[in-house]
């Protein structure tokens, strides 16, 4: 979860860089937490689609939607 990034530590006023790390952690660690949570989202929309698209084929596979389909294919041409 915690990344440090690139920022080095100074004795001399190692107070304001650490402080600047610590901003940084806390940043990264938030945008990380954002990410993993629109990806979760993303994937239940995947399985959503997908079951979306599922009943799409199986209603596709009606002959009465086959025969609209056909005309409106060759309507197209």
């Amino acid at each position: 979860m915690y990344r440090i990034t690139e920022t080095r530590f100074y004795s001399e006023h190692g107070r304001i860089v650490g402080m600047a790390a610590a901003i940084a952690i806390v940043a990264v660690s938030r945008a990380e937490k954002k990410r993993k949570k629109k990806e979760k989202k993303k994937n239940i929309g995947m399985e959503r689609a997908m079951e979306i698209q599922d009943r799409r084929i199986t209603n596709a596979c009606r002959p009465s939607f086959v025969a609209g389909a056909l005309t409106a294919n060759s309507k197209l041409r």
